[in-house]
């Protein structure tokens, strides 16, 4: 499943927990920066990630998020 806003970018896992979830990808590196820029449009917070190789030369995108908060 492609995502609509993020064209190339394949949803491969949304396991949310709690106020944080893990969010799985399967991407090209080209679009990678632009998620990292969707991300900052939005209330979620990035708490950590990495980028791995993954099959047939696509990258692995791995994504912890935090609801982000008021003080």
């Amino acid at each position: 499943m492609a995502t609509g806003k993020l064209p190339g970018v394949t949803l491969m896992k949304w396991q949310p927990e709690g106020e944080s979830a893990e969010l799985e990808l399967r991407s090209q590196w080209l679009p990678v920066p632009g998620l990292f820029n969707a991300l900052s449009r939005t209330d979620a917070r990035l708490k950590r990630f990495s980028v791995a190789a993954g099959e047939g030369g696509a990258l692995t995108v791995t994504l912890l998020l935090e609801a982000a908060h008021e003080k």
